[in-house]
């Protein structure tokens, strides 16, 4: 997880899991909080994606939010550089979404 760092007041871990879709860890929170990755450079005119997998547990009672975001060098948003997702089961914008305790894939791109 070096290349995230995490804000919110909830508490990170890495989980091992025996269900996993691509490996048997996870990150796991409890209570709400974030992750960010570091910032790095971009390209102008490049596609970048974003995919993940996410499930939450049968207690969780929050919900999931998801963007790509743009900022300068200054760290100021770059105006409506936020990104809509989409996963393979046909939501769109996982902002404010309950999600599933069954894993869920989450994509997109810019």
């Amino acid at each position: 997880l070096t290349a995230w760092t995490t804000g919110g007041a909830g508490t990170w871990s890495i989980a091992n899991i025996t269900d996993g879709v691509m490996g048997m860890r996870a990150l796991r929170v409890v209570g709400q909080g974030n992750a960010i990755t570091l910032p790095f450079p971009i390209t102008a005119g490049k596609e970048y994606r974003l995919r993940f997998w996410h499930r939450k547990s049968s207690d969780a009672t929050g919900n999931l939010f998801a963007r790509i975001r743009y900022e300068d060098a200054a760290g100021v948003l770059i105006g409506g550089s936020e990104i809509i997702l989409t996963t393979i089961t046909g939501w769109t914008r996982p902002e404010n979404v309950a999600g599933t305790t069954t894993w869920t894939e989450y994509r997109g791109k810019s």
